[in-house]
């Protein structure tokens, strides 16, 4: 039995079934436990970080296709240019400089919209599907800005992912200002 002086430690292992302990020396106990540990913990954290990336892609993507689709005349009474972005992202979008410049309309688009569901008290949005979502947007920014060189067919896709987050984010700010 334990003591309340005899506390388990790096070199001690403590066998319940007999008063004394075994005693490992510190390098016998490291080469015991090391590899193996190791070896299990990687592939744990492993294994971890690719469902919690699957988990977050899959729910980001449910939550863009659940969605009702948003009010056009929202979007262009406002300002915003992401229905033609989408549009132009579907047709002719195959040149780099054109790319960089829908980026660029998402971009503020995002800006705006950002503004407006912060400063609005209740814009109808979950807050964790916003969060969600805004982090899905920065993770697709910086995959655009990975791919756009290397496979236009990627960076598309990556801009279109954005359109449809600020896309969902102006259906919630157009429905909020709607329903006021």
């Amino acid at each position: 039995m334990l003591r309340s002086g005899n506390r388990l430690a790096v070199g001690k292992i403590w066998c319940y079934s007999s008063k004394q302990g075994i005693h490992f020396g510190k390098e016998q106990l490291a080469r015991w436990i090391a590899p193996e540990l190791m070896l299990s913990i990687s592939v744990i954290i492993f294994f971890s970080v690719v469902l919690f990336a699957y988990w977050f892609r899959y729910s980001c993507l449910l939550i863009l296709q659940n969605r009702i689709s948003y009010e056009q005349a929202y979007a262009f009474g406002s300002g915003l240019t992401f229905p033609v972005v989408k549009q132009r992202l579907r047709g002719e979008a195959r040149s780099l400089d054109l790319l960089d410049q829908l980026r660029r309309d998402l971009s503020n688009d995002y800006r705006i919209l950002c503004f407006l569901l912060r400063c609005s008290a209740d814009a109808g949005v979950d807050p964790i599907e916003r969060r969600m979502l805004m982090l899905d947007y920065w993770i697709m920014q910086g995959w655009y800005s990975v791919v756009r060189r290397a496979a236009l067919p990627q960076a598309r896709k990556a801009l279109e992912e954005m359109s449809s987050i600020v896309s969902y984010f102006a259906y919630s700010v157009g429905r909020h200002a709607t329903q006021s």
